[in-house]
């Protein structure tokens, strides 16, 4: 076999393992990272776990980073001229797509993820506390876009957050928001 194949096949398989722990993540929250459920649910023996992410620890952050990355992306689209900020609606349903890194209908299974990480020890809740600053940074940086005062981004992202976790219906981050900025005369 040729060392190309060796290394496309490499990093189909830690595509695959990567994808799986995220899936598992938002499907069972922390407990479903371990290297035994990973590596059945992408389909590779428990070994190639390990020898890609040696603990736990980097498999889970390297999740974090992975879903973080999704939510610099929806928040460049945000930023990129292409949504009215200035629209309540607008704003608030992009406040909620940036939470739940790009996919709104994830939004809640985001927020458990990260709410559980900041339980965990070590490199897990560091990564996590500043995923939570940049995320607040990015609401402030939209509120400002959108010549929103009056309200603080922790305020915006507490409705949002809120309303993700308590309310069943899909929509409920985004009518939450969009209220509050009406109610605030933004």
């Amino acid at each position: 076999m040729s060392r190309r194949g060796e290394q496309a096949r490499a990093v189909e398989k830690r595509a695959a393992i990567l994808n799986a722990a995220i899936k598992l993540l938002l499907d069972e929250g922390l407990r479903g990272v371990t290297h035994r459920q990973v590596a059945a649910a992408a389909g590779v023996p428990v070994g190639s776990i390990g020898y890609y992410y040696s603990t736990r620890e980097k498999l889970v952050v390297t999740c974090l980073e992975k879903l973080f990355d999704e939510r610099r992306h929806a928040f460049k689209h945000v930023m990129g001229g292409d949504v009215d900020l200035t629209d309540p609606v607008q704003f608030a349903e992009s406040v909620v797509d940036i939470i739940g890194c790009g996919c709104v209908e994830r939004t809640r299974n985001v927020v458990y993820a990260f709410v559980e990480s900041e339980r965990e020890e070590g490199e897990i809740r560091d990564y996590s506390e500043q995923v939570l600053a940049e995320l607040h940074k990015m609401i402030t940086e939209m509120m400002r876009e959108a010549g929103i005062e009056g309200l603080s981004a922790s305020r915006v992202a507490q409705i949002a957050i809120g309303s993700a976790v308590t309310e069943m219906h899909r929509d409920a981050p985004v009518a939450a928001v969009t209220d509050l900025l009406r109610l605030a005369g933004a």
